[in-house]
């Protein structure tokens, strides 16, 4: 594999990853607001509802972007060992950081959005 060949990979994965990263990232905290707000579009939805949105919805959805950033930074990682030309290589593990820095934080912002959002319900629940 020549370097050329492994710069398009690298262009290609950031040109189809970071805008649907973005997107289902924006996705996830309408979700996240929604719930913890009660409403969609200003329509109230039930605790019930607001439960099932959480576990159904918002979790695999946070968790999979979080599965996504760890799974791109250990594939720029294999594309820096691929790699012949060390500009090439210092692309692919900056790449690699950035999506790693994404991964940790879609575990631990997602982890505490997590504890956030049940917080509200239990608090909801109460009321």
């Amino acid at each position: 594999m020549t370097s050329l060949d492994i710069i398009e990979v690298i262009l290609l994965v950031m040109l189809l990853a970071v805008p649907v990263n973005f997107w289902l990232s924006k996705i996830s905290n309408v979700y996240r607001d929604g719930i913890i707000i009660g409403a969609f579009d200003g329509v109230p939805i039930s605790l019930e509802h607001r439960y099932h949105i959480l576990w159904s919805d918002w979790l695999p959805l946070k968790s999979s972007l979080g599965m996504l950033s760890g799974f791109l930074a250990l594939g720029y990682v294999r594309i820096a060992d691929f790699a012949t030309d060390d500009r090439v290589r210092l692309l692919a593990y900056l790449g690699a950081v950035l999506y790693g820095l994404g991964f940790v934080f879609y575990l631990f912002l997602g982890g505490s959005d997590l504890f956030f959002c049940l917080r509200t319900l239990r608090k909801s629940k109460r009321s």
